[in-house]
């Protein structure tokens, strides 16, 4: 990528579409961030394959509510062999970039160089710096279009908390993801105790009937 290739990447709203992931290339992109007055307090890749078609429909479908959400705070990218000048959200490219990054395989050497698993798609990958491997996932398997929207406005408040906070988001995000496994551990332990309690009353009923009815 040559310096002014790199210029181009670097121009733009919140989401952003780049070139495939030659991570030398990235790297250099990487630098004219930097040099850049304008900086994000963290960058995001949605990775998807083709079968993930609710994933694929939100960030598609949405895309430009995912610029809004996003705003100066989190520059989400897209991968796409074809160079775009990007001064603002165009729905069409972003389409393109999109599909593309998921057809070509892009997604999964961003995934192979994140160490992301596959099982974890469709997911979006967040990161502060490219030259580093510190990074937060949140898978949306199994999730419909309107249940990762609903994820990823709580994602994006997160990212903004940290950045009114003056925090790092990637620590917020990783204190956010803790405590949505705990509601979910907690969750499935009440639904269990529920289940055992109501089968366990109707045992009792059940028992309870046969001796009235003696």
């Amino acid at each position: 990528m040559s310096n002014s290739e790199a210029r181009e990447a670097q121009i733009g709203g919140a989401t952003q579409i780049v070139r495939p992931p030659d991570f030398e290339a990235l790297r250099n992109w990487w630098h004219e961030i930097l040099r850049s007055p304008k900086h994000y307090s963290c960058y995001a890749f949605f990775l998807c394959l083709p079968s993930d078609t609710e994933a694929i429909g939100y960030v598609t479908d949405f895309g430009g509510e995912l610029d809004l959400i996003s705003g100066e705070d989190c520059l989400v990218l897209a991968l796409s062999k074809t160079r775009f000048k990007r001064s603002r959200f165009d729905k069409r490219l972003w389409e393109h970039a999109i599909g593309e990054q998921g057809e070509q395989g892009y997604s999964l050497e961003i995934a192979k160089r994140y160490r992301v698993k596959l099982t974890d798609f469709p997911c979006i990958l967040l990161f502060e710096d490219i030259r580093s491997n510190r990074h937060e996932t949140f898978s949306f398997r199994g999730k419909t279009a309107k249940e990762i929207a609903d994820e990823m406005r709580m994602l994006f408040s997160v990212i903004r908390e940290a950045v009114t906070k003056k925090e790092k988001p990637l620590a917020l995000l990783k204190r956010h993801k803790t405590l949505q496994h705990i509601h979910k551990v907690r969750q499935s332990l009440w639904n269990r105790l529920t289940s055992f309690t109501e089968k366990a009353f109707e045992s009792a009923v059940e028992a309870w009937l046969k001796v009235v009815i003696k």
